[in-house]
């Protein structure tokens, strides 16, 4: 299975293989799901 990122910028937005994800619902289900590692990376889980 490839593993594809998740990335938030700066401005707060996030994307998907380089596309915007914008839909608040998705955004906010995974938000609420981030967690750091003791080096300091971020991930979903």
């Amino acid at each position: 299975m490839q593993r594809t990122e998740i990335r938030i910028k700066k401005d707060g937005k996030w994307y998907f293989g380089g596309s915007e994800m914008f839909r608040r619902n998705i955004l906010n289900v995974l938000a609420a799901h981030i967690v750091k590692d003791e080096n300091d990376n971020y991930f979903i889980k």
